[in-house]
């Protein structure tokens, strides 16, 4: 991934709450990026499995989870806060599919991207 900055230097950290909240702020400053798991633990010099354990065990769900959770947060403050359409929306927030973008919003926040901005 040519848009990824340089690799984080896994020595600065000093315990695994340091890792998992510069993961965190990684994934949030990162949202509209498309990166795997294995893209994420190359980033902060780790293996996978273990990236995958760490968080998961440290915050309590996958990384995977977290991520999303952080694509949606996103989506409602541009819903709130821009007059962008639901498809650049979408794309702000790292979503292939508007209609995939849509489908996921509706089901975790309960009304639709349409109805939430204009409840908002």
């Amino acid at each position: 991934m040519s848009d990824f900055t340089q690799p984080e230097d896994s020595s600065r950290f000093n315990n695994t709450k340091d890792i998992v909240n510069a993961i965190c702020d990684y994934i949030a400053n990162n949202v509209e990026k498309d990166f795997t798991q294995q893209q994420l633990a190359d980033q902060f010099y780790f293996s996978e499995h273990y990236l995958r354990h760490l968080f998961k065990k440290e915050t309590g769900i996958s990384i995977g989870s977290y991520k999303m959770s952080k694509r949606i947060e996103r989506a409602k403050c541009l819903l709130k806060t821009t007059g962008l359409k639901i498809n650049d929306v979408s794309a702000a927030c790292g979503f292939k599919s508007p209609s995939y973008f849509t489908k996921l919003f509706t089901k975790t926040v309960g009304v639709s991207p349409k109805t939430y901005r204009k409840a908002k």
